[in-house]
């Protein structure tokens, strides 16, 4: 039995939170980019006497505590899976990788097992697990519709909303991991002021729900953290020196958006069709452009 998926990553803009006792209404809203450069899933499952399970992240074994629950959801007796989650984009900068690789996940297992469960309940079961694990509050539901987007309602994906804002023309995105951060981390210490902040900058953009708004609007969201330090900042200067007209940063990530063409030049690249990572001088640059879809 074989199953695939793939989920985009997600950037969060600027965002609130909404906390409740019900996992299925916590959640956040706010403004984000969904990009190509997601993460792509395979299994292979067959029946077996016990439970053996091996999960390769970028062709390497590693372990992964969230598959006991996912499997918990959708398996009744014992199989043996094999995994295998690519992406160009490492964990805990601030992509939504830990929510693309559970979402990506529950999805491939689900087409795997003949799908036992409906892809709405699949939505929201990544979602509860996001939250009850503080990995991430918005992403999954950004993820299932892609692109660029308002997340105008909190909770998961049958229970809030979010708008797909128009797909910007002619845009790259790129992006440098410079420090792993983790979300549970920032909210627990700047809830008040991402929460006060946050509820400003989604006035503030919705007057004007561009992308180069949504650009200006998110790096004062951050500054206004203080959560860029002085190797954030390095990074910034590279991204002003090769000419970004608007770079911002998310968690610890730095990204900017830049035209097409003029991205073609400054990396000598002759297409842009699929992601693509550079390392120049020590710098990882991760080129890619917004999501087309969202996870299927």
């Amino acid at each position: 039995m074989i199953g695939e998926s793939y989920v985009p990553a997600h950037i969060t803009g600027f965002f609130r939170v909404h906390l409740f006792k019900d996992y299925l209404t916590t959640g956040s809203t706010g403004a984000g980019i969904c990009l190509e450069a997601g993460v792509t899933t395979y299994v292979n499952i067959s029946k077996s006497n016990k439970m053996k399970i091996k999960f390769l992240w970028n062709d390497k074994e590693v372990n992964n505590d969230v598959i006991y629950p996912i499997l918990g959801f959708l398996v009744k007796s014992p199989i043996e899976i094999t995994i295998r989650q690519k992406s160009l984009l490492p964990i805990g900068y601030g992509y939504g990788i830990s929510g693309a690789s559970t979402l990506g996940l529950i999805l491939a297992i689900n087409k795997a097992l003949g799908f036992p469960i409906k892809k709405e309940e699949a939505y929201n079961i990544a979602h509860i697990l996001e939250v009850r694990r503080r990995t991430g509050l918005g992403d999954v539901a950004a993820q299932v519709v892609g692109g660029f987007e308002f997340r105008k309602k909190p909770g998961a994906p049958t229970f809030g909303e979010v708008i797909r804002l128009p797909d910007p023309n002619g845009w790259i995105v790129v992006t440098t991991p410079v420090k792993i951060l983790k979300t549970s981390k920032i909210i627990n210490h700047k809830i008040n002021e991402i929460n006060e902040f946050g509820l400003i900058c989604e006035k503030e953009f919705l007057k004007k729900p561009t992308i180069e708004n949504f650009m200006k609007i998110s790096r004062r969201f951050w500054e206004n953290l203080g959560l860029i330090d002085n190797k954030m900042k390095s990074i910034i200067k590279i991204y002003e020196d090769l000419g970004f007209p608007y770079i911002s940063v998310k968690k610890g990530a730095v990204y900017g958006i830049i035209d097409e063409d003029q991205c073609k030049k400054v990396f000598q690249l002759k297409d842009l069709e699929n992601p693509v990572l550079i390392n120049r001088n020590e710098v990882i640059f991760i080129i890619s452009k917004l999501s087309r879809r969202g996870a299927y």
